[in-house]
Formats: C-alpha cells, sequence, structure tokens
C-alpha cells in the first residue's frame, strides 16, 4: 500500500489551498501552543527536520532562533509560500519537495531532532507505512535526539453525536470499507476527498514504542487545543488530541 493517499496527493498540489492555508488557520490556538512545547523542548539549536513542513510555520521560527533547518513537504506550492517567508525575513533553510513518509536520501544520526506537526503523522495511509516512517525517524536522529509529533484522537468524536455515528461505522465498517479503524476520507476545503488517520492514545504509544523511541511527554490538548487538559481524568477520551515528546 502506497503510504500517500490519492487524496493527499491532491491536496499537496491545490495551489489555492497553499496561497490560502495561513489565513485560513490564523487564529488556531494549537499553533501558539505547539509552537510553545518546540520552544522549551528543543532547546539547544541543532539540525533539525521538519517532516510536512507546509507553508514553514516552523521552519521560519527555528531557523530565527539559529537552527539549522531541513523542511520536507509533498506540496511544491506550499513550499513556495515557505521560500518567501524565508527571503522576507533573510532567513536560511533548506526545502526539500518530497514525501515526507519517504527518508531514503537522509543518511543515520544526521539530525538532533526531527519533527511532524499538525496531525501531519495522520497523512500516512497504513500502519505499517506508519510503523516504517518512525523506523526511519529514529534512523535519521542521533543518539539522544528528539522527535515531536502531534495527531487527533480519535474518541474525542465520542462527545457529538456525528462523532458516534463515525466511531461506531469505522470499528463496525472496517471489514467492508477496506478502511483501517480512525481512517477518515471525506470533503475538505474544496476538494471532493480528504484522507487522515485518527489516533487512539493506545496507538500513539504503541507506535512510538514499536519504533524503539521512548516516549518522554504525552499532552493531551484541551477542547480548544490552546493548551494541555487541566485534569488527567480519561484523557484517551477527552483529550482533543495529543502532542507527543519522544527520544531516540
Amino acid at each position: 500500500m502506497d503510504p500517500i493517499h490519492d487524496a493527499t496527493w491532491q491536496y499537496a498540489h491545490s495551489s489555492h489551498i497553499a496561497r490560502e492555508y495561513d489565513e485560513y488557520f490564523a487564529e488556531l490556538p494549537l499553533f501558539r501552543f505547539d509552537t510553545e512545547l518546540l520552544d522549551r523542548t528543543l532547546t539547544r539549536p541543532g539540525r533539525v527536520i521538519d517532516l510536512g513542513c507546509g507553508t514553514g510555520r516552523h521552519v521560519v521560527h527555528l531557523a530565527r532562533r539559529g537552527f539549522e533547518v531541513v523542511g520536507v513537504d509533498l506540496s511544491p506550492f506550499m513550499l513556495d509560500v515557505a521560500r518567501e517567508k524565508l527571503k522576507r525575513e533573510s532567513l536560511k533553510a533548506q526545502l526539500v519537495h518530497g514525501s515526507f513518509a519517504r527518508l531514503s536520501d537522509f543518511v543515520d544520526r544526521s539530525f538532533r531532532y526531527a519533527i511532524c506537526m499538525f496531525s501531519t503523522l495522520g497523512l500516512i495511509r497504513g500502519k505499517e507505512n506508519r510503523a516504517a516512517f518512525l523506523d526511519e525517524v529514529r534512523r535519521i536522529l542521533e543518539p539522544g535526539g528528539l522527535f515531536v509529533t502531534h495527531v487527533h484522537n480519535r474518541f474525542n468524536k465520542l462527545w457529538s453525536r456525528e462523532g458516534r455515528i463515525w466511531l461506531t461505522k469505522t470499528y463496525l465498517g472496517r471489514a467492508f470499507s477496506g478502511l483501517e479503524v480512525g481512517d477518515v476520507i471525506g470533503e475538505y476545503r474544496g476538494l471532493p476527498e480528504m484522507y487522515l488517520h485518527l489516533f487512539s492514545l493506545g496507538e500513539l504509544k504503541g507506535l512510538v514504542r514499536a519504533s524503539g523511541m521512548t516516549l518522554e511527554e504525552l499532552v493531551p490538548l484541551n477542547r480548544g487545543r490552546s493548551g494541555p487538559l487541566r485534569t488527567r481524568f480519561l484523557v484517551s477520551l477527552r483529550g482533543n488530541g495529543f502532542l507527543a515528546v519522544a527520544r531516540r
């Protein structure tokens, strides 16, 4: 199975989505919070790879902080936007057009940090492909290097009627739909189809563990994704996604 769904290719090659991306998500609280988490986690400048860097939100921020940044994205249009941002601020970063799910061009132990933010991990289709991706992330990290990622929580769907219907379908209908539990394909921003995998907490932990990395921090997000849940009660059901920090 190809790790990149046809719908994801269509998304990546839609120029209007790239050009409207920053404006569309301008008020998203998660973007402030995940940047704060990266700032306190990636404390020592070094070589960092942003897997699925999009329009360069973190690429630009980390370049400002003095990191040696490599950004990888499937969308040439999003990379164009990232390139323009870097140029405006006279910043340098290496931008690579290609699938973030295939890292064979990067040598072993060549990065201190790797990040895969805003549910980009969920764009990889197939549990074997996601496991292979994390194996590759571990390979390109130096010993002690850190991997930071964000995923959406499928069980957060419990809190709406539409979500409960979807959960029932994803568990009962997987044998007939050809999709894995947690897979969503639906209309998104004018595209007839968009693929995204929604994780359970156990699935995320198991994926990190199977890669040989150690989960050092897990942040369940509050309802508005503006910060962590205030309590640890039923985080596997209540978290509106998770931010995870793993160490090689």
